[in-house]
């Protein structure tokens, strides 16, 4: 099954609220462990993701409005029309790949879609196969395709060090000024794959992984300020801002950071 068929939408203690796939709109949803009312968003109302459904003839049944601005059509010039409007691919072909997801219930794709301004635009899309009162329907979600390094580097420019962390505090990617790298003692090599906790003291350890945990869970931002720990033993103040970090398809994988030396 599909991760965003089956996606599981979690309370803030950790506790299951809901499991599956909610297209539009919001529902409410109250823990039964602690009481708490949480929110779970309708994929097409939510701004991070592109998001498109096609019915079995590949025809565009509905259209998210963040695809609507980026593609830059009037919402009527889609709706009903065939998948071969913004897409480059015809529609038996896409018949095919509809039939395909169909069995292997979701694929990954990198094509170009056509802008209303008749620009080419390279996309990762996401095809997922789903029913609806025993009607089928494809979902696509999809995201621009970036330069890495040229994201990267912007990503850089930010503050002293950028990093991306999962959801375990693992860095699997860094970057810092000259500044931060003699002051820390570190080659990027030395870095890479390593926890974060790692470099903090043992006195702020416990507090700071609960603290993590706890923005995992609830996908939301949170500024620390801490104490790391240098190659040498010393101690070193930074500031950082940690942003929620998603990657093609719109799946939560970690953190964004950037810290600034205090």
């Amino acid at each position: 099954m599909d991760s965003w068929t089956s996606r599981e939408h979690r309370c803030v203690c950790g506790k299951l609220i809901f499991k599956g796939l909610i297209l539009e709109g919001a529902v409410e949803f109250k823990c039964r462990y602690c009481g708490r009312i949480s929110v779970v968003e309708g994929i097409l109302n939510r701004q991070e993701f592109y998001t498109i459904i096609l019915n079995k003839d590949c025809q565009i049944i509905n259209i998210s409005e963040s695809a609507i601005r980026l593609l830059g059509y009037p919402r009527d010039n889609l709706i009903g029309r065939g998948i071969e409007t913004i897409e480059t691919i015809d529609t038996d072909t896409c018949r095919k790949i509809f039939e395909k997801i169909k069995t292997v219930k979701s694929i990954l794709l990198k094509t170009n879609y056509k802008k209303y301004s008749k620009e080419l635009i390279p996309v990762n899309t996401k095809v997922i196969f789903f029913k609806q009162r025993e009607r089928e329907y494809a979902l696509i979600i999809f995201n621009l395709i970036k330069n890495e390094s040229a994201k990267r580097k912007e990503s850089s420019d930010y503050g002293d060090i950028t990093a991306h962390l999962d959801v375990f505090g693992n860095i699997n990617f860094i970057e810092m000024t000259e500044g931060a790298i003699n002051l820390f003692k570190y080659k990027k090599e030395e870095i890479l794959q390593r926890s974060v906790f790692d470099f903090f003291s043992e006195k702020d350890k416990e507090k700071k992984i609960k603290n993590f945990q706890q923005a995992v869970i609830e996908e939301k931002s949170l500024r620390v300020n801490n104490t790391l720990i240098n190659k040498d033993g010393e101690k070193i103040s930074v500031s950082s801002y940690l942003i929620p970090y998603y990657d093609n398809f719109g799946i939560f994988c970690g953190f964004e950071s950037t810290g600034w030396i205090k």
